[in-house]
């Protein structure tokens, strides 16, 4: 299956990469399959509707009208200074804790 990498900016969206990779499952457990994978090279997930603190991002299995499939996965800018600063899952923790307001 394809996966595709979008970067997902405060006004803007860029794809930023593509592979291929071997998925199994239904198409939400490909879909989980993926956000591990675009993490394992490096990239921070934007979680999406489906997340308790979603942030805007949009993870899914896209199927276009020529029969092409494939996996969107959304992700936070290159150039998020203060998420590279600190370790991953730091922002979401602190949002659990109340230590940082939306």
């Amino acid at each position: 299956m394809r996966i595709v990498i979008i970067e997902a900016g405060p006004a803007y969206t860029e794809r930023v990469g593509t592979f291929t990779a071997n998925l199994t499952g239904i198409k939400s457990e490909m879909v989980e399959q993926a956000k591990t994978l675009v993490t394992k090279r490096g990239y921070r997930v934007m979680p999406g509707p489906e997340a308790a603190e979603s942030e805007g991002g949009c993870c899914e299995h896209v199927s276009v009208s020529d029969g092409t499939e494939y996996i969107a996965i959304t992700v936070y800018p290159g150039g998020d200074w203060l998420a590279s600063l600190l370790p991953a899952g730091a922002i979401e923790e602190a949002r659990r804790n109340r230590n940082i307001k939306r």
